[in-house]
């Protein structure tokens, strides 16, 4: 919420606010007794937003990935950004077969992955995310997508909390 007051009066299209700053009132905010889930939160949100290649959506929604640009983000790209990592991170905790891999949010396998998209797959066709005929190798392709081809995909196997972030968040922007 601390964020949203934070936008007060930025509500025009084209509003942003820099990543630093953001990432300044979250460490700001952290810095006061705050309870442990809106903590993990603001800790994850935080790594979301420290990056050199920021997902942000410009004022028409189109995804921007780039270095050149500087980071900021409007209202709207950051209220998805916290909603799609309050998603991942109960996706990942809730499929991630190692207790140290949930907590750690180092990520899931790609059979783990398969078997969270298989649970869901209904969920996706009725929000108009993916097809009906859309088989497990569609996340098994994403999988890989993420890990190779995402800002900080590392290549080593497991989509993690941060690859994880960055894949559904271009998808739901292409989705807009």
């Amino acid at each position: 919420m601390f964020l949203n007051d934070a936008f007060v009066g930025k509500t025009k299209s084209g509003m942003t606010m820099p990543a630093k700053t953001i990432r300044d009132l979250i460490d700001a905010k952290l810095r006061v007794a705050v309870g442990p889930e809106l903590k993990a939160g603001l800790i994850e949100l935080g790594a979301v937003l420290n990056t050199s290649l920021p997902l942000a959506l410009d004022s028409q929604d189109r995804l921007m990935i780039s270095s050149r640009t500087r980071s900021s983000y409007d209202l709207n790209s950051l209220q998805q950004h916290n909603i799609i990592r309050a998603g991942v991170r109960l996706a990942l905790a809730g499929y991630a077969g190692s207790k140290d891999r949930i907590d750690k949010r180092t990520g899931v396998t790609s059979s783990e992955a398969v078997s969270a998209f298989n649970d869901f797959k209904s969920v996706l066709i009725s929000l108009g995310m993916i097809s009906s005929s859309s088989s497990s190798s569609f996340m098994t392709k994403r999988f890989l997508e993420a890990n190779l081809f995402m800002p900080r995909g590392n290549g080593d196997g497991l989509l993690s909390f941060i690859e994880a972030h960055e894949l559904v968040y271009a998808l739901i922007s292409g989705n807009n």
